[in-house]
């Protein structure tokens, strides 16, 4: 069963990766919008793995109780580090859709390690709910 999830994800972002227009073309009709979107579902489907372990640390650690440890890691990484460095990096720098994307994608690998090392040093397993 564990290798089950890793069939499916694997695949979604083998899809996305490889065949990024395709995939795009069943939502947008515009060929200049598909090509800016292009990159950032490349890069998509190559982290997918990783967006997939941080929801099932996360989803995990919630449910062994750690809940305000979670929403601290959560709105942390996101409104303190994913979403400032997404508006300097894409409209500020010029980056644009890509730059938001790669931002978006570091917050949550380092979402995903943290909640490893939270899930590893065990201290869920002495929460009282």
């Amino acid at each position: 069963m564990k290798s089950l999830w890793w069939l499916i994800v694997g695949t979604l972002g083998l899809l996305g990766l490889v065949f990024p227009s395709l995939l795009l073309s069943g939502f947008l009709h515009e060929p200049a919008v598909i090509a800016e979107a292009k990159v950032p579902l490349q890069l998509v489907g190559a982290s997918m793995a990783w967006e997939a372990v941080t929801l099932v640390l996360m989803n995990a650690l919630l449910g062994a109780g750690a809940a305000r440890q979670v929403m601290i890691v959560s709105v942390g990484t996101q409104w303190l580090l994913g979403l400032p460095l997404s508006w300097l990096a894409g409209p500020h720098l010029g980056f644009g859709l890509l730059g938001i994307w790669v931002c978006q994608v570091g917050y949550r690998v380092l979402q995903a390690g943290i909640f490893a090392v939270m899930w590893n040093g065990r201290r869920w397993a002495q929460i009282k709910v």
